[in-house]
């Protein structure tokens, strides 16, 4: 006889927990699987204050382990040897609930995976899941475990696409490609080298120019309170023999960059393949499952950015509300779970990592853009900022002879503008 639960989930990352934490205090029975320990990944990323909201009442954001605000967003135009840097000042936040904030996923894994306990989540760590439970291509009724059935109203799909909820609908090839490190570094010096206000902390993102003369690619910095989080973004048409990792390398000894993590400690590599859209074979619903965060291809990346961690908990906790009204209805019909999607729709979600698919696509079939625009910036403010003993030009009429001078088209111009317009 099958074991029995109301829903089942295979995945103890952030979306996983996410949806054990809300099914788990609304009362349904869940039950989550996962290989690992919840030790989370290395590095993090950034996340709302209204997506830490949903993850268990209106104190959560009060008590949810983020590191730091976000105060600062920094922009670097590189050259081989220096940079130009545009600074952007966000408006402080008066309640932790508003606002961006970087988490570590090492930290926040465990503490939800503590709170998911706590409210009542059956978790079993350390337990690989064999597959899924299902008649040919029938629903899916849960899972089989070490060669027994686990049977669920609703499976929610949370490993990262190991398992495919469509085994025969073909992949889309990864497009793009990050490598990020973690470099572990005493609070205050994060704070003297990347602290825009008290607490807060200073996002740098960065267009690589000259520092990849193999095609277009971005970078990223994201400070923590013990440590920075470095990263490279490239195509996977366009990236060196090394790959991300090589451009990684590249970025971490640039002089911009190398006074920012000197001193401390460089952890493991990280790497991720994405495709610009969300994989055929990964559905976001259907008969009896739900597939969340990457599983559901719930991440993207663009000109200078890894989208990951807010899209899991997002779509963790919205899968989490679907799959307690199936509970509660008795219904997990591919009609009644199909509110999954809509609602990822209505949340903002989908637009927001199709945005950013959208500029990474272009980024990285632009090469004027990558490596025309940087360098032009840089020779810009060059004219502006150098003191030649003669009489200084106006900056409309200087930017045009730059923009002459690097031989920058208005095409190239325009191509830059609608990137550009797609990052924020």
């Amino acid at each position: 006889m099958a074991d029995r639960v109301d829903v089942v989930i295979v995945g103890g990352g952030l979306a996983g927990l996410a949806a054990a934490a809300g099914l788990a205090q609304a009362g349904i029975g869940v039950r989550l699987y996962d290989r690992g320990h919840f030790e989370g990944r290395p590095g993090g990323g950034i996340v709302s204050g209204t997506t830490l909201g949903p993850l268990g009442g209106p104190s959560v954001p009060m008590e949810v382990p983020f590191d730091r605000d976000v105060g600062e967003r920094r922009w670097l135009f590189l050259t081989r040897t220096g940079e130009v840097a545009l600074d952007f000042l966000d408006a402080p936040s008066p309640m932790p609930s508003e606002g961006l904030h970087t988490v570590r996923t090492s930290t926040l894994a465990p503490w939800l995976a503590e709170r998911a306990r706590t409210l009542g989540a059956d978790l079993r760590p350390g337990t690989a899941v064999d597959g899924l439970r299902r008649e040919g291509r029938g629903p899916i009724s849960g899972v089989r475990v070490r060669g027994a059935d686990v049977e669920a109203l609703v499976t929610i799909l949370a490993d990262g696409g190991s398992l495919r909820a469509t085994p025969n609908a073909p992949l889309r090839r990864p497009s793009a490609e990050v490598a990020e490190a973690f470099w572990t570094l005493p609070a205050r010096s994060v704070s003297a080298r990347l602290g825009a206000r008290a607490g807060s902390g200073t996002v740098i993102e960065a267009l690589f120019g000259e520092l990849s003369p193999e095609g277009p690619a971005g970078g990223y910095l994201l400070p923590f309170r013990s440590g920075i989080a470095v990263g490279a973004v490239v195509g996977t048409t366009a990236a060196p023999p090394g790959g991300a990792e090589e451009l990684l390398g590249r970025f971490e000894r640039h002089p911009s960059v190398t006074p920012l993590v000197q001193g401390g400690q460089r952890g493991a590599v990280t790497k991720t393949q994405l495709a610009d859209r969300p994989e055929i074979g990964r559905p976001l619903s259907g008969e009896g499952f739900l597939a969340v965060g990457t599983a559901g291809g719930l991440a993207a990346v663009s000109a200078t950015r890894f989208l990951a961690v807010d899209a899991a908990l997002r779509s963790g906790a919205i899968a989490g509300e679907v799959a307690r009204d199936a509970v509660i209805n008795h219904d997990a019909s591919a009609l009644r779970l199909s509110a999954y999607p809509l609602s990822l729709g209505a949340d903002g979600l989908l637009a927001e990592l199709r945005a950013a698919r959208d500029s990474g696509r272009r980024f990285r079939s632009a090469p004027g853009v990558a490596r025309g625009v940087p360098k032009a910036v840089n020779a810009l403010f060059h004219e502006l900022m150098t003191e030649s003993g003669g009489p200084k030009r106006r900056m409309l009429p200087t930017a045009r002879a730059v923009r002459r001078k690097e031989k920058l088209s208005r095409r190239t111009l325009l191509r830059a503008l609608l990137v550009a317009g797609r990052w924020r």
